[in-house]
């Protein structure tokens, strides 16, 4: 059995803050505000991409 690893913590603007991958869902992109940020120089980005997986491979075993 794969151990799942704990969900990424950020601190961002000096809160700290948890990414539960459970509450990823899909959005129609036309719901969403112009982009304001991005995380792909951010050096999180890894860890987010990670619990994406997570959630993707553990739905499969």
């Amino acid at each position: 059995m794969t151990p799942i690893h704990p969900a990424p913590k950020f601190i961002i603007e000096g809160e700290p803050l948890g990414f539960n991958p459970l509450l990823i869902f899909t959005t129609p992109i036309s719901t969403l505000d112009p982009v304001v940020a991005s995380l792909a120089a951010d050096d999180h980005a890894g860890r987010v991409i990670a619990a994406i997986n997570e959630v993707i491979t553990q739905a499969y075993r």
